[in-house]
């Protein structure tokens, strides 16, 4: 996996908000294989959610979350072992 690509992402809890204001939500965001990034943000803000989404744990968001143009929603259990096995770590 080279790319993780998030177009127009937003926890399902925060639907209902009339103003968000993020870098990471309803934004188009790709976080690149080989790059660092830090998400830094106030409690509460959907930080442990993100990692959730984009580990498969959770699927309650709007949105859409790819892996390298596919849609994440779309992958198998197998697939997911797989990618947590060669492409994927959570702390």
């Amino acid at each position: 996996m080279e790319i993780i690509h998030l177009r127009q992402t937003l926890p399902q809890v925060f639907a209902d908000r009339d103003a968000i204001t993020s870098d990471v939500w309803h934004q188009d965001l790709v976080l690149r294989k080989g790059e660092r990034y830090l998400i830094e943000a106030a409690s509460g803000t959907g930080k442990s959610s993100l990692c959730s989404y984009i580990y498969g744990y959770r699927r309650d968001y709007q949105g859409i979350i790819s892996f390298d143009e596919r849609n994440i929603r779309s992958l198998s259990i197998h697939e997911w072992v797989e990618l947590r096995k060669h492409s994927l770590s959570m702390l």
